[in-house]
């Protein structure tokens, strides 16, 4: 759908639930009507009661689904926000190992702590989520 016409958050399939939900209403409404009939009352004077009610219901449902949209959106900024926190301490954590292995003097420890530390950044590749659960992320982070 084009965005100058709809807002972002009308998406396809929201606007498919919010049309589906009107149509339902409409003819359930109708069969009640058609109940009403039988008894006698004239359909003319409820046609319009049920397309009321259809717009009525679908501006509850779009409602509904912009509420619930804008919720997950809220939501996902949060965990991002709290993945880039978590992200952010391990690494300078990490960071802090470097510069201790910078300042030993022996060269075995030395490497064997910067080699801890090069551990624990492939560690953090694991907290970062990956995009699509089908495809082999960008970067192999088990050296070869």
């Amino acid at each position: 759908m084009p965005s100058k016409f709809w807002p972002y958050w009308m998406t396809p399939a929201i606007v498919k639930a919010a049309g589906v939900m009107a149509c339902i209403l409409f003819i359930v409404s109708y069969a009640v009507d058609l109940t009403l009939l039988s008894f006698e009352v004239a359909p003319s004077s409820t046609v319009l009661n049920d397309i009321a009610i259809a717009l009525i219901a679908t501006g509850v449902m779009l409602f509904y689904l912009f509420s619930t949209h804008t919720q997950h959106v809220f939501l996902r900024a949060k965990e991002r926000m709290n993945l880039t926190a978590e992200l952010n301490h391990n690494l300078r954590q990490v960071l802090v190992e470097f510069r201790c292995a910078a300042e030993v003097e022996d060269r075995g420890e030395r490497l064997r702590i910067l080699d801890q530390a090069i551990e624990d950044v492939d560690r953090l590749i694991e907290l970062v989520p990956a995009v699509n659960a089908e495809n082999l992320p960008r970067y192999d982070s088990i050296h070869k």
